[in-house]
């Protein structure tokens, strides 16, 4: 028998492993409080000795097997007198709850044990007993055995009913999960329809005008260039909405085919700027990496948003974009110089909130910043391993109800090690005083 069945054998079904050693303490004070108070009881001389190692050799199979088979183990224990005979009741009672097994089990206990606390063994022939001796044993057989059943069966409720709120909550929580999936499934199927159906519109037309110019045989050469650009220009707008829509559409943003960042697309993106009029410089540090895909959609638009917000805000400046490999990260940084007297145009900072919620999701962190000579500092740093996502969590008021009722109302029924000890120190306490009252009244008749 390998060790996975011996723990699976000494635990019972159903028990989870990690209470191992927590029964293994447990057991082992029962069984070492029982051993002292019957080697007590041998040392007064009042009993003899093979009914103390009786209850010895029976101890040692009880404390093993009381959380497999429970009623017998208390049969046993309540028949040989062992002082466990209450933490082994409650024990039983919290692995039943049916009433059909336990009124046999505990009418025996009680019958069985109420012989071993009435009469010393060396006088059990021809003993003669009152009926007042009697009903005080039958009184305290009671007290030590059938109470302790009845708080292990109230115990083993209160853990099923425990058990049972936290599958309820369990299941609510994916319910909500799923709820709140669909709807943002749904809400980002409406705005990915809208742009489709706005944007999309105003951009074919913007393309189908911009063409018409390129073929107007009165326009000149640098008008056509101007118009080739600006074509070129709707095109790539084109791709990104049509990028942006299929992520809108799609249930895993990791899934879903974006635009990602390649040496080439930066060059472009830097080739474009230059095209434009804007001064661009472009600087990589260190043997490239790929970044995930969320981290490459945040450094591709983090040169986006610095490039815009250096020809909208300070034009005529050099726009300085620099990418550092690092060994476990990239930095990402584009600056620029402060502006000239040109006035500065007006900005919501809605981009860069948007960047910044970009760049969180991808795992990385932003910074943006004026430094003191001027200008303004636009950075990223970007993990090549993203962690994994937290999963969406919003406000459902009945499930936080309940989670709040659970951890409010219900964390006192845990189980304890520390209460589970205190609670055998104490009905090792009242046995204890019990034998003692029963010893002092019943010693004395003949």
């Amino acid at each position: 028998m390998d060790r996975r069945r011996i723990v699976e054998f000494y635990l019972g079904p159903d028990q989870p492993r990690r209470t191992l050693r927590g029964a293994l303490v447990l057991d082992g004070v029962v069984a070492v409080s029982s051993a002292l108070l019957l080697l007590l009881d041998l040392t007064d001389g009042e009993g003899p000795i093979w009914y103390a190692v009786a209850g010895l050799t029976l101890m040692i199979p009880c404390a093993f097997t009381h959380r497999r088979w429970p009623l017998l183990t208390l049969l046993i224990s309540s028949a040989a007198g062992v002082p466990a005979g209450p933490a082994y009741a409650y024990s039983a009672g919290t692995r039943f709850r049916a009433w059909q097994p336990t009124i046999p089990a505990l009418v025996g206990s009680v019958l069985l044990g109420t012989p071993s606390l009435l009469v010393d063994p060396t006088q059990w022939p021809g003993k003669k007993l009152d009926l007042g001796a009697l009903l005080f044993a039958l009184l305290i057989v009671f007290a030590v055995i059938v109470i302790p059943y009845l708080l292990g069966m109230n115990m083993g409720q209160r853990r099923e009913l425990l058990g049972a709120l936290r599958e309820r909550t369990r299941q609510l929580e994916q319910e909500r999960l799923l709820l709140i999936r669909e709807a943002r499934t749904r809400e980002r199927g409406r705005i990915a329809r809208d742009m489709h159906d706005s944007l999309g519109h105003h951009l074919s037309l913007l393309a189908l005008h911009i063409g018409g110019l390129q073929v107007n045989p009165r326009l000149g050469e640098p008008e056509r260039v101007v118009a080739e650009r600006l074509h070129g220009m709707v095109h790539t707008s084109m791709e990104e909405l049509r990028d942006i829509i299929s992520v809108l559409r799609q249930d895993d943003e990791e899934t879903a085919v974006n635009r990602r960042l390649t040496a080439e697309q930066l060059t472009a993106m830097v080739a474009d700027a230059r095209q434009a009029g804007q001064q661009t410089t472009l600087a990589v540090h260190g043997e490239p990496r790929e970044l995930p895909m969320l981290g490459e959609q945040a450094v591709f638009r983090l040169v986006q948003e610095g490039l815009t917000n250096a020809r909208k805000h300070a034009p005529g400046t050099v726009a300085a974009l620099e990418l550092r490999y690092e060994e476990d990260m990239l930095h990402a940084k584009i600056s620029n110089g402060a502006p000239g007297s040109t006035p500065r145009l007006p900005s919501g900072g809605r981009g860069l909130a948007g960047l910044s919620e970009r760049v969180r999701h991808a795992g990385g962190t932003m910074n943006a910043y004026r430094p003191a000579h001027g200008g303004f500092v636009l950075s990223a740093m970007l993990p090549y391993d993203r962690p994994a996502g937290e999963p969406v969590r919003a406000a459902t008021t009945e499930v936080d109800e309940m989670l709040a009722k659970i951890g409010a109302n219900t964390e006192w029924v845990e189980p304890r090690p520390r209460t589970a000890l205190w609670l055998v120190g104490l009905l090792f306490v009242l046995t204890t005083v019990a034998l003692i009252v029963i010893m002092i009244l019943i010693g004395p008749v003949e």
